[in-house]
């Protein structure tokens, strides 16, 4: 494999210029059934298990051991990836005795001599490259990459006694960043306590019980959540016997001008409701509010609670330059509908019009990173919503967008949520368990109050994670500049001259890329001869 000279110029003695497939390969991992889960067993890595450099069994999902699996074995400092999804390119160290299996969307680095390569250095390593593998993921409609890509990385490769040195080295200068990033950590996770205690009050009623005792004495008294859900059936009564009439009135139209009749519209299914065994498991709520569903709770359209279309129906062939927007995860985990640059044509938008969006409309994400709640404002691109968004239009009258993101947002309902959204690679939510989940229900005077309330306390709340948020930028880029030096051979230059005799010669990594080559050649050989006499058996 040919190395550009502009890599190799400037390297330090006894370095040499390679990439990441010389010395390592990427084991692609298994694609675990679900029913094979269970209680007790291995534990199976997945994406959602790779955090904050390390690889944790925590939360993982388990099955029954077995010898069919062992290729996919992950041991204790093994490295692995993740190869797609909205986090493609994290990685972290497995440091745990329990051996485990790796699912198919992880990687894991696998050493051609784990005598040849310290493997620290490959780990910290990977901390310099990041960025390249981030742009090679990025670089399609859905985050991937295959670990070819990764394999074909360049990097410069320093003699094994420098390795060991450069690792100390760099563990010696994150030592104290680490600390310093520990504690922010630290604050950030004290502010998202707080935060999730301002939902929790807000959504048993305690910050507004003040003001609900003033609205009573003032003879102002919110109306009960009974008689909002009468409301809301005679309007939706209203809403389709108006449907009707102008259907009626434009059957007539096309009789007259001798045009096929419009399609008759559908009458309105029955409202679900909250049934006595759920209710007896719900918390305790103010007198005057409720429990509904969300088909209470959206607008009179019929497609106000739509899923994005199948995946093969929005291939990336129908993608033009210029035309209609189309909503994806990336917006909603941004937090940002102007990014993205992924447009269809007027006839494929007009193929998928029950997917468009409107202002004000929730788009909720389902997969990976679930239940982010994206609200679009006033002005937005005409577009259509992607197959991994839900959106949502509310019924105004019944619920306020800023409403029902703080709630969707709360730890009460995600911890209902998250108990179905285990799937076999990553955590995936969808319409129908949103459908079945429980939403407060009170009148939106009461529900303007309470984001008034959320809103007053969480203001500083956002002001310091955003001032945390920045100091842990500043933070990762001291970072990779130790690691920009680390891997230039600036921070053991002093030690290279006191240790000439161990960069040099025999110990040189051109060197050190030879023998590995050989070992490369003897396991290609011993796999070989593995194959032919398995086949003869």
């Amino acid at each position: 494999m040919k190395i550009e000279s502009e890599q190799t110029k400037y390297l330090p003695i006894g370095w040499k210029g390679a990439v990441l497939g010389a010395i390592l390969f990427l084991k692609n991992g298994f694609a675990f059934k679900s029913n094979s889960y269970q209680e007790a067993g291995t534990p199976v890595i997945r994406i959602s298990d790779i955090q904050d450099g390390v690889v944790t069994t925590k939360s993982s999902i388990r099955i029954k051991a077995s010898e069919e699996f062992n290729n996919y074995l992950v041991h204790k400092g093994d490295i692995l990836i993740a190869m797609s999804g909205a986090t493609t390119g994290k990685y972290g160290i497995y440091k745990q005795k329990e051996l485990a299996y790796q699912n198919q969307r992880v990687g894991n680095f696998r050493l051609y001599s784990d005598d040849l390569i310290n493997k620290k250095f490959i780990f910290f390593l990977l901390g310099s490259l990041k960025r390249k593998i981030e742009i090679k993921a990025y670089g399609g409609a859905q985050p991937n990459i295959s670990g070819k890509n990764i394999e074909r990385l360049k990097f410069n490769l320093p003699p094994l006694p420098e390795q060991h040195r450069i690792v100390a080295k760099i563990e010696e200068l994150f030592s104290e960043l680490d600390n310093g990033i520990e504690s922010l950590k630290k604050a950030r996770e004290q502010l998202k306590t707080y935060r999730q205690a301002v939902l929790k009050y807000a959504f048993e009623g305690k910050l507004t019980k003040e003001w609900g005792t003033q609205q009573r004495q003032a003879g102002n008294s919110p109306e009960p959540a009974e008689k909002l859900l009468e409301q809301i059936k005679t309007e939706r009564e209203k809403h389709y016997q108006k449907q009707l009439e102008d259907w009626k009135r434009a059957c007539e139209q096309a009789k007259t001008e001798g045009k096929k009749k419009p399609a008759k519209p559908k009458k309105p299914k029955e409202l679900a409701s909250i049934t006595e065994k759920e209710l007896a498991e719900l918390p305790e709520l103010p007198e005057w509010w409720g429990w509904v569903k969300i088909d209470c709770l959206s607008d009179f359209d019929q497609f106000a609670l739509k899923a994005g279309p199948f995946g093969s129906a929005l291939r990336k062939s129908c993608y033009v330059k210029n035309g209609y927007k189309i909503y994806g995860q990336e917006q909603v985990i941004r937090n940002d509908h102007k990014y993205g640059d992924y447009y269809i044509s007027e006839e494929k938008y007009q193929e998928m019009i029950t997917c468009k969006v409107k202002p004000k409309d929730i788009l909720v994400s389902l997969v990976g990173t679930i239940g982010k709640i994206l609200i679009l404002p006033e002005k937005i691109e005409e577009g259509i919503i992607n197959p991994r968004l839900i959106k949502i239009s509310l019924n105004p009258k019944s619920m306020l967008p800023e409403f029902f993101k703080f709630y969707f947002e709360s730890a009460f309902l995600k911890n209902l949520y998250r108990l179905k959204t285990h799937g076999a690679t990553m955590d995936i939510l969808n319409l129908g368990i949103i459908q079945d989940l429980p939403f407060l229900f009170c009148s939106t005077s009461e529900q303007l109050q309470i984001i008034s309330e959320i809103e007053s306390r969480l203001s500083v709340c956002d002001k310091l994670e955003q001032t945390i948020e920045e100091s842990l930028k500043k933070a990762e880029a001291l970072r990779q500049s130790i690691l920009k030096k680390a891997f230039a051979g600036e921070l053991t230059r002093d030690w290279r001259e006191k240790h000439p005799e161990l960069i040099t010669g025999e110990n040189s990594a051109e060197r050190l890329l030879e023998r590995i080559k050989a070992e490369k050649a003897l396991a290609a050989g011993r796999e070989k001869l593995r194959s032919k006499k398995m086949k003869k058996k």
